[in-house]
């Protein structure tokens, strides 16, 4: 009916109105006189807002997008419980929850050379703040630094494994040899 009509073009109007609104005023594009520092990241983030603006025309991706983000954080923040239990300390849900998502932001910090250390210094502080103690922190960090090197070091392995398996596709295969006859063989003809 034509008040249903009406009301969904006063939903969706605003909707189109603040996209507009925030595509104009927010993160424009610096000239090279205004900021030159700050042009490149600028630029940058603008093909980031890009790329966000595009999951608004496909929702069934962004949902997706967003379940598995979810299943990641839940699957760390339990592997920070687990790694607790190693050493006899119950980690709550909430201190795993907390500790995870501190570590996650804090690593993205570009304030180390590779965020080497950073991921220890994380884990230990955190875990110090939550009252486990500095030491369960770090030894937590390296147990979990270690059992990812692990990972990687079985994923290398035998991903090299399968492509040496199928870059020779037969490799129980005999290798005939052609017979090797003088250069007189080469110049007759086999009808002679």
């Amino acid at each position: 009916s034509d008040e249903e009509n009406a009301l969904g073009k006063a939903v969706i109007r605003p909707n189109q109105r603040s996209r507009k609104w925030f595509r104009a005023n927010m993160f424009t594009p610096l000239s090279r006189n205004e900021l030159p520092p700050l042009a490149r990241p600028a630029a940058k983030l603008q093909a980031f807002q890009a790329d966000l603006w595009a999951y608004a025309q496909h929702r069934r991706v962004l949902g997706i997008a967003l379940l598995q983000s979810i299943a990641f954080y839940a699957l760390a923040a339990l592997s920070v419980s687990v790694a607790g239990a190693c050493f006899g300390i119950t980690v709550d849900a909430r201190s795993a929850t907390t500790v995870t998502a501190l570590v996650l932001v804090i690593t993205l910090l570009p304030i180390s050379i590779n965020g080497v250390g950073l991921w220890e210094f994380a884990f230990s502080e955190t875990f110090d703040l939550l009252g486990y103690g500095r030491e369960f922190g770090l030894a937590l960090a390296l147990i979990i630094r270690f059992r990812d090197v692990a990972w990687s070091t079985t994923g290398f392995l035998l991903a090299t494994t399968l492509m040496k398996k199928t870059s020779d596709p037969n490799p129980d295969a005999q290798r005939v040899e052609e017979p090797h006859g003088d250069e007189s063989d080469k110049n007759q003809r086999p009808d002679a």
